[in-house]
């Protein structure tokens, strides 16, 4: 219904870094969420996230620090070169 609060993962910006890339992100503090990103394996470099890659998608768990209301965090993601 229109004018409802939003409980969902927001992604504000996605940008690429010298070493990967840097995902923005908001959500409800004290929450967990999985963000699927398509494409080559990632893994998280920095931030409150776990990475796993099946198929050609990356599952990142995502757990936000407590707080008040909504949080914003920064994810940065390197890819993960095959060996």
């Amino acid at each position: 219904e229109p004018g409802q609060a939003s409980h969902g993962l927001r992604v504000l910006d996605f940008r690429s870094t010298d070493a990967g890339w840097r995902a923005l992100v908001e959500g409800d503090s004290g929450r967990h969420y999985t963000l699927r990103l398509y494409g080559e394996q990632v893994r998280v470099s920095s931030g409150p996230a776990t990475s796993d890659f099946s198929g050609g998608v990356n599952l990142l768990d995502i757990d936000l620090p407590a707080g008040r209301d909504r949080v914003t965090t920064a994810l940065d993601l390197v890819p993960v070169r095959p060996q």
